[in-house]
């Protein structure tokens, strides 16, 4: 059986209420990152410009909430301040 993830997907742009939260694949961690457990999110003033149409070059389906406090199995050892750093 597949392990799955709970995700705040948009399909679209469009009110609040177009956030809709939905089971989904956990994704393979590409080469390099790190696979992480959120614990929790916010969606910060780009993602609200994604909801309300306003960023270009966004495809949906899309996944929100770049913004996380977060645990990785793999890697117990790593700090918050190593963990919020983005790969290139």
């Amino acid at each position: 059986m597949t392990a799955t993830m709970r995700a705040v997907v948009l399909d679209a742009p469009g009110p609040p209420e177009a956030l809709v939260i939905r089971e989904l694949p956990v994704p393979e961690p590409r080469p390099g990152w790190v696979l992480i457990r959120v614990k929790a999110f916010g969606i910060n003033r780009s993602e609200l410009h994604t909801r309300l149409g306003l960023a270009h070059g966004v495809s949906f389906p899309r996944v929100l909430g770049i913004e996380a406090t977060a645990s990785s199995p793999q890697h117990p050892q790593a700090s918050s301040s190593k963990a919020s750093k983005s790969p290139p």
